[in-house]
């Protein structure tokens, strides 16, 4: 069965993009007209057509209909890191471009949390980013203890990127953490 994996789940114009032109693809593929399609997805002739031109931001669930009478399922993935984001907020890691616009408590947390997730997947992580990870959040857990504990207390995934026995190098790395951190926190 053909599957619709659009990027980036979390309400980007590209997911919505890659659902709208995958969507119109297939049912054009299996010659259906949208009220066609409407009428098997038990939904309004308009939520189709909406969902085609772009102007729809469909639940999951209907976005799940429609899709499932295309023979396609919608399914959520989990976006990679922005490394050089996470490095313009304290990740000490060499990257072609180390801006500083919109550093933010806020989207240090949520650019983490992200990359905390795409940790379950070693498959994409080289030793570097492992230990530069390793050295902000050693960085943030003992220059930032309040921080730190507010926002991943209860996550032993981000707890377990806390060395408790860091290298020299994590050692090291978690200077250049602390220094691009106090700029902003």
């Amino acid at each position: 069965m053909p599957t619709s994996t659009p990027h980036g789940m979390h309400g980007s114009s590209n997911a919505l993009e890659s659902l709208r032109v995958e969507a119109r693809n297939a049912r054009l593929a299996l010659g259906l007209t949208q009220a066609a399609l409407a009428a098997r997805a038990g939904v309004s002739l308009a939520t189709v057509q909406n969902l085609e031109a772009g102007r729809a931001n469909p639940a999951f669930e209907t976005a799940g209909r429609i899709l499932a009478c295309l023979a396609m399922r919608l399914e959520p993935t989990q976006t990679p890191p922005d490394w050089a984001a996470l490095a313009a907020h304290g990740l000490p890691i060499a990257t072609q471009r180390r801006g500083t616009a919109s550093r933010s408590p806020s989207s240090l947390r949520w650019l983490l949390e992200g990359a905390l997730l795409a940790s379950r997947d070693e498959a994409n992580w080289g030793p570097r980013q492992a230990e530069a990870l390793q050295a902000l959040m050693l960085a943030l857990a003992h220059g930032y203890p309040s921080l730190f504990a507010a926002w991943f207390l209860r996550s032993p995934l981000a707890r377990a990127w806390v060395p408790s026995c860091p290298s020299g190098r994590v050692i090291k790395l978690r200077r250049i953490a602390l220094s691009v951190l106090g700029e902003y926190l």
